[in-house]
């Protein structure tokens, strides 16, 4: 089986970091988290998790919490969130959780992972929040290329499977592919204002758009976290454009493991 689960703050490494400030479904919230997981997780299932998975802001930092999940069964799937500071290369990462014994951990970073016995095929990255400003038109223009290379990869990998029938495509993100109430509307302005053309602005606007990309690619399902609390309201879940969508934020499935199915 497989599991998605986002936004565990994890801060055993890290003091001062409780995260029941935020909110009655926070306390106890690693309990929570372990409970779900013996209770669902075998060693031969699978656990994704997307995106700030520790307070840390380095490798040091963040080893207690790789031990934490160490413990734990099966294998682990990270993909990079806002607040995952401690992150560095994938190779540095690697190395790290070797010296250290961490094993069954891995991570989702311009590649893709392909779950054979489940027929599931998935890719990601860590998104970005969909604003207005130029410079985060550029930080999401950087990210769908980087979730287009894990797409791309992901295909290369499918199309060495003889029986690539029945696989299920899934998308993992940190952030929302899409925001119920941002519509770029300021961007666009700027655009205009800088001269324009609306050909030239929908080209640039295709550039930024993940849901674009996902159905271009054909990609069945995105699971998604990053929104909390009174955010959870902003969150586009079921069938959008083709594609099933669901949040998957720690507080959201009040730290519930979220099962995903080949279907």
């Amino acid at each position: 089986m497989v599991y998605v689960i986002g936004d565990l703050h994890l801060s055993f490494g890290v003091k001062n970091k409780e995260m029941d400030i935020f909110g009655k479904v926070w306390e106890n919230h690693t309990e929570k988290i372990e409970k779900s997981w013996r209770e669902n997780v075998s060693e031969d299932d699978t656990v994704i998790l997307a995106g700030d998975f520790s307070w840390a802001i380095n490798l040091n930092e963040v080893l207690e919490d790789f031990k934490f999940i160490n413990k734990l069964p099966g294998r682990k799937i990270l993909i990079k969130g806002n607040h995952d500071f401690w992150w560095t290369t994938v190779n540095k990462m690697k190395t790290f959780l070797i010296e250290n014994d961490i094993k069954n951990v891995e991570f989702m970073h311009n590649n893709s992972v392909i779950l054979e016995k489940e027929k599931i095929a998935l890719c990601g990255s860590k998104g970005w929040t969909t604003q207005n400003s130029i410079e985060d038109f550029v930080n999401i223009r950087r990210e769908v290329l980087r979730l287009e290379n894990s797409i791309i990869d992901m295909n290369k990998k499918l199309d060495k499977i003889t029986d690539k029938l029945g696989y299920t495509k899934i998308c993992i993100l940190h952030y929302p592919p899409v925001y119920r109430a941002n519509n770029l509307k300021e961007l666009r302005e700027k655009f205009i204002l800088e001269g324009k053309t609306e050909e030239d602005i929908q080209k640039l606007m295709d550039e930024i758009d993940f849901i674009k990309l996902l159905k271009e690619y054909e990609i069945d399902k995105c699971y998604y976290a990053h929104l909390h609390g009174k955010s959870h309201k902003d969150a586009i879940e079921g069938e959008f454009s083709g594609i099933y969508l669901r949040l998957v934020s720690g507080d959201y499935l009040d730290f519930n493991l979220e099962q995903i199915n080949n279907k």
